[in-house]
Order: C-alpha cells, then structure tokens, then sequence
C-alpha cells in the first residue's frame, strides 16, 4: 500500500473511532493499558515527584532510585505517561509537568515582554534554576517554536503565546 493511501486509511480509521491515536501510536478505540497496583503506586508517586518539583524535575536515574524501577520498567512507566500527556519529556533524562512546562512558557513571555533578545543565562535567571535543567528546557522550547535560537541569543517564537497545557 502506497505511504498516501495508507494515512488516507488510517485517518479514517481514527476520525470514524475505530482507532485512537496516542502519542503517535494506534491503536484499537477498545484498548486500554492495565497496570497492576505496584505499578499504578509507582505511577502514582512519579507525577507527585514531577509535579512537585516545578520547573526542577527529578533525572531519570534519580526517579529510578525514588521507584526502585529497573531502567526498562522506568521507561515503560514514562512513556505511558507521555502518551497520556500526564508528562512531558523534555530530554531523555528529563520529564517535566505540562503544568512546568506552561509555567516556563509564561515566564519566557513575560521576559520577551521587556526584551527582543535574551540569552539562556538571562531565562536561566527569570526561571530560577540551573543550567543543568535550563539548557534542556531552552531546546525544548526551540523544538515548539516557543523561542528560536539565533547564535548566542533567543528571540520569540511564533508559537510563544500559544498555551501548551
């Protein structure tokens, strides 16, 4: 089947709710990931960790250690968030809170409010926070368009006042 025809197909499929599409997956509309109860505890705890922790998320080896989730039962657990949008990753090693992450979006606003072009050190700043989550999260935003990296400094994105959340 021709690439064309079968996203022609596959659109359909989901528009007429034969399929859902999750985080670039399809699947049945019936289908639904059952988790056992440790692993809806763990889930549990890893949005309390997230999401408490604001614009400064736990790292992937940390939330492992939290968990005491193997790598591979880490990952499984944060992809399902993902595609639920109960997280966002950032990076491989970071994975913030839709509501960090629209926080962060907001003060990027306010500081392109003031300024036409600001460097990661000066959003480094108005965030709060350290290079170590600063760096991920500026790249982030250029993925979204949020802001647009020229050389050394930032400038606005099309898509800054658009809400991410």
């Amino acid at each position: 089947m021709r690439p064309v025809l079968l996203e022609a197909v596959m659109a359909h499929l989901v528009s007429s709710g034969e399929l859902v599409a999750t985080g670039g997956n399809l699947g049945p509309a019936d289908a639904q990931v059952q988790l056992t109860k440790a692993q809806r505890a763990a889930r549990d705890t890893l949005l309390e960790q997230v999401q408490s922790a604001g614009l400064t998320p736990p790292t992937f080896k940390e939330l492992g250690e939290l968990l005491g989730q193997p790598r591979d039962g880490l990952q499984a657990l944060l992809a399902l968030c993902v595609d639920e949008g109960l997280v966002v990753a950032v990076s491989e090693d970071l994975h913030f809170a839709p509501t960090a992450i629209e926080q962060g979006r907001g003060v990027c606003a306010d500081v392109f409010a003031e300024e036409s072009e600001v460097t990661m050190s000066q959003l480094r700043e108005a965030w709060g926070i350290s290079r170590k989550f600063a760096v991920p999260l500026c790249e982030y935003y250029d993925e979204m368009e949020i802001t647009v990296r020229q050389g050394n400094v930032r400038v606005a994105g099309p898509k800054l006042a658009v809400e991410l959340a």
